[in-house]
């Protein structure tokens, strides 16, 4: 994305002056000239990398449970154990950004999306596998009781995000939504 662009889009979304704009997208380049976008994209990259071996929020009797939500990218129903990120793929050419606030000193705040396809595995008991085509058997003989399995989604991931000037973006992952919300 162009500066002209990028500051077009940030003076629509702030409301601010295109001049503003302008010059607020100039401060926010690292001394290579690399623009916001493609340091958001760096940054989305880098996180989606270190999901992987992260563990998925389990609901048990209405308590959360620590771990990334992905509750709403239709995961398999069933009693699923230990399901982790294997892999997440993001698009970066999807990446939507927005910058909902700027702060004293020139610091933005915002969300950035991208579509992704995600895997993730885990275990389940060899009983419950009968009839499940929502799931792939990695290893049918984990164990004497479990099979190993892998589940992939496409999902859209957001994160928040906070862009300090001449700084990397800090992103901090929100949800992973469901892609059928953007058809």
């Amino acid at each position: 994305m162009s500066k002209n662009r990028a500051a077009r889009r940030l003076a629509d979304q702030v409301g601010i002056a295109y001049a503003e704009a302008l010059r607020r997208v100039r401060q926010y380049q690292h001394a290579d000239e690399t623009p916001l976008l493609g340091r958001l994209r760096e940054a989305v990259q880098a996180e989606c990398e270190s999901m992987a071996g992260s563990e998925l929020r389990e609901i048990d009797d209405g308590r959360q449970g620590s771990g990334l939500d992905f509750r709403d990218v239709g995961m398999p129903d069933g009693d699923l154990d230990g399901l982790t990120v294997d892999v997440i793929e993001p698009d970066l050419e999807s990446i939507e950004w927005e910058l909902t606030e700027t702060l004293d000193g020139g610091t933005m705040v915002g969300v950035v999306e991208v579509r992704s396809s995600a895997s993730f595995d885990g275990y389940i008991h060899k009983a419950d596998l009968h009839g499940r085509d929502d799931l792939t058997v990695m290893e049918f003989d984990w164990n004497d009781h479990m099979s190993w399995i892998a589940v992939t989604r496409e999902a859209r991931l957001r994160w928040n995000v906070i862009v300090d000037p001449g700084q990397d973006p800090q992103l901090d992952f929100d949800e992973a939504l469901s892609v059928e919300v953007y058809h």
